[in-house]
């Protein structure tokens, strides 16, 4: 699900990334955007837990949690599914190559 074919990058650096860009001035979107608000909505708990769904290999996820720990010190737990083989597979993968980094 990740990996995007070329109209998906077309339109989104046409038409997407420069209505951002205006909103939220050139920044990297995935932590000013997404992280801020999913730390935010952790409250005074420091600890959030999101189900994600449609998650593909859950690479969006892991990096979220990462980021999420190191800017905000808030714990986020994510629920992943994706309904097909390939995202279940992948996840699979990228979770046993990471393990030694969870904690």
């Amino acid at each position: 699900m990740h990996t995007h074919n070329w109209p998906f990058h077309y339109v989104n650096r046409l038409a997407l990334q420069p209505k951002l860009d205006a909103v939220f001035g050139q920044a990297n979107h995935l932590t000013d955007i997404f992280a801020r608000e999913l730390a935010a909505a952790a409250g005074t708990t420091n600890t959030l837990r999101v189900l994600s769904v449609g998650s593909g290999d859950c690479s969006l996820e892991i990096l979220l949690s990462e980021v999420i720990w190191r800017d905000f010190n808030v714990t986020c737990v994510f629920t992943c599914f994706d309904p097909s083989d390939e995202g279940f597979l992948g996840a699979t993968r990228l979770i046993e190559a990471k393990k030694s980094e969870f904690r």
